[in-house]
């Protein structure tokens, strides 16, 4: 389960689809190298670390009886880059032009998790080519899970102590929201979480939930 704004959840069929889709292409990169998504406080860890953050969020979000993490900057910013990749896959398929990639398409995946969740407004066409429309169905998917975007104030705790606390206060952010360090196991777990984390990715992409989260 995780803390979203619709409560305490895991993501329905199309939507785990998307993000199982997404979190199954991070698992391939970590197995060549650190992720750079653009998120500091994410880019910033170690390779285990992002990997051992992915594979939590991933069981939260996926596996029902999996119990909900602590929100921290890390863990909001790992759910974060699961669905800024489903932004930059968007980019890769639509220049695609030969349209050699198999399975559905992520526009495809988008558009379904959008009708299940009921998403209103203007979606996008099927066959739209222009990136920033996919913008807002993706940032309305996000915003059932993320609840804002605190995590991209880490700056914050280089401020003098009494601003940092008024800051938080206002906020609602927990003293050890931002400091929180995320594990850092050792290589050989780092490749038992990351390989876990792939068969969950699989097991949801098949059509086969609960599969992988034991």
């Amino acid at each position: 389960m995780y803390h979203t704004p619709l409560g305490d959840r895991v993501l329905r069929p199309a939507e785990a689809q998307l993000f199982a889709e997404s979190l199954r292409t991070l698992g391939d990169y970590l197995s060549d190298m650190e992720l750079t998504m653009g998120a500091g406080v994410f880019d910033d860890l170690q390779r285990n670390q992002q990997i051992a953050v992915l594979h939590a969020v991933g069981r939260a979000l996926l596996c029902p009886a999996e119990p909900a993490p602590v929100l921290t900057a890390a863990v909001e910013a790992g759910v974060w880059c699961v669905y800024q990749n489903v932004r930059d896959m968007i980019e890769v398929e639509l220049d695609d032009a030969a349209g050699l990639m198999p399975g559905e398409t992520w526009r495809q995946l988008i558009l379904a998790a959008c009708r299940e969740a009921g998403v209103g407004g203007d979606l996008p066409a099927e066959d739209c080519r222009d990136k920033l429309e996919w913008d807002y169905p993706v940032d309305c998917l996000e915003a059932r899970v993320l609840w804002d975007y605190d995590w991209q104030l880490e700056d914050s705790i280089d401020l003098s102590p009494d601003a940092s606390r008024r800051l938080k206060d206002e906020l609602g952010i927990a003293d050890d929201y931002f400091v929180a360090v995320p594990p850092d196991p050792p290589d050989a777990e780092a490749e038992r979480l990351l390989e876990a984390m792939n068969e969950l990715a699989d097991a949801v992409r098949l059509a086969s939930p609960g599969e992988g989260c034991e």
